[in-house]
């Protein structure tokens, strides 16, 4: 998909419309073109129970953020 394709279907989904900026996770499209969207602070946070953020790159692939993840080991104490 162009990058003003997906630019263009976002843009139009009444989801997208209506959250505005108050988002922690939405989805637009439901098959194999859907387009998954977080906000940086929620994908910390639900990322964070299980994994320890190594890096973050914004625009790392056009318009996506890259993470690198490292998997945090078993609880001690």
């Amino acid at each position: 998909m162009a990058d003003w394709e997906a630019s263009k279907r976002i843009s139009t989904a009444k989801l997208f419309r209506e959250a505005g900026t108050d988002f922690g996770m939405f989805t637009v499209g439901r098959d194999e073109a859907s387009q998954v969207y977080y906000h940086t602070d929620f994908f910390r946070e639900k990322a964070g129970h299980a994994f320890e953020v190594v890096s973050r790159t914004e625009e790392a692939y056009l318009y996506q953020t890259a993470y690198v993840l490292r998997r945090k080991g078993p609880p001690t104490g």
